[in-house]
């Protein structure tokens, strides 16, 4: 086993100890070039490094707390959560943006947290429903900022 596949395994194996931990492979391309190129008949230090690599992450059980991401998955994540924060941003009636986060917690892989500012004894049925649509990803942020903004104006 070459120096790249036995840090593979230590760095997974210190992760499910230390779980919940957050795995983020940058640049896996840089190992994961076309398979079995090598010189050395498939045996290069490259190719065991990414046999290493799948193998860790085909063997995850749904429990073990670990979470792998790449620089694409993080993008994804980014993007989604700005579009909460701009959604909310615009929405005339909803509480302001305090934080945006794109590390994953639990179940979620970000977050965007609303806190009001004052204290609101009154929100409309159509204020909290939008407010839970949004968050839930029911429907897309723009159709909900249309349906309020046209109950506004009625």
């Amino acid at each position: 086993m070459g120096v790249g596949a036995k840090r593979v395994r230590s760095l997974f194996e210190d992760a499910k100890k230390n779980a919940p931990s957050i795995i983020f492979v940058d640049e896996i391309d840089a190992i994961g070039r076309r398979r079995g190129a090598g010189l050395g008949g498939g045996h290069d230090e490259r190719e065991q490094t990414l046999n290493q690599l799948l193998s860790e992450l085909d063997g995850f059980e749904p429990n073990e707390d670990v979470i792998v991401m790449t620089e694409d998955e993080k993008k994804i994540v980014a993007y989604h959560e700005a579009g909460h924060a701009i959604v909310g941003a615009r929405m005339p009636r909803a509480d302001p943006i305090y934080k945006v986060s794109i590390v994953p917690r639990s179940r979620s892989m970000g977050a965007t947290q609303q806190l009001p500012d004052v204290l609101r004894s009154h929100r409309s049925a159509l204020d909290q429903l939008a407010e839970l649509l949004i968050k839930e990803d029911e429907i897309p942020g723009e159709k909900v900022y249309e349906i309020l903004d046209q109950d506004d104006e009625a």
